[in-house]
């Protein structure tokens, strides 16, 4: 598998699966301090927004994921599509996978996970083409294997967020409040 990073146009005539990889807002963080393991305990309430990137998956077609838009030369590294893409194929071999093209929309490490919002998209993808694989997988734990942000992005629901992030409560009702985020396009850590 490789990751491409292009702004050329998608395939043609190829079925192709959309899912918004939408920005995650934490509207409350309270870090309660360092676990045993290492990591730090948290307590935090998300929302998402309802911008983020647009991920395509196109079926059957060679496995590789491709970046295009705004902030597509800003990623540094192993894309987490990428990654997804792998573990998915190591956890059932017959899933059909096919070809990832993210449109980048979100500024990279900018405190929103897109990555991870965009990794959560191929798993959402790749689950719904598989419908028939999908109940013997371990979606949660692929997620997880992949950060800390992913599993609360395949919700892509408001939810409360604990321990390291891996623990996840919906919340009732979707959180709904206008924002305005800006980015001065530096790097959050």
């Amino acid at each position: 598998m490789t990751a491409v990073r292009s702004s050329e146009p998608e395939m043609r005539g190829q079925p192709v699966l959309e899912e918004l990889a939408r920005a995650k807002v934490n509207l409350t963080l309270r870090v309660l301090g360092r676990r045993a393991d290492g990591y730090h305990a948290l307590d935090s309430i998300v929302a998402f927004a309802d911008v983020g990137d647009l991920v395509r998956l196109l079926p059957g077609a060679p496995t590789q994921v491709r970046v295009t838009g705004p902030f597509a030369t800003e990623i540094v590294g192993e894309n987490l599509a990428t990654r997804a893409l792998r573990l998915l194929s190591e956890a059932e071999p017959l899933l059909v996978l096919g070809e990832i093209v993210i449109e980048k929309r979100l500024p990279v490490a900018a405190g929103l996970g897109g990555g991870s919002a965009d990794a959560a998209a191929v798993l959402r993808l790749v689950r719904r083409h598989n419908a028939e694989l999908a109940a013997g997988i371990d979606w949660d734990g692929i997620a997880l294997a992949l950060g800390l942000d992913v599993p609360v992005c395949l919700t892509s629901r408001s939810c409360r967020m604990e321990g390291r992030g891996e623990m996840l409560t919906a919340l009732p009702y979707e959180i709904q409040v206008p924002a305005v985020v800006v980015n001065a396009r530096e790097p959050v850590p």
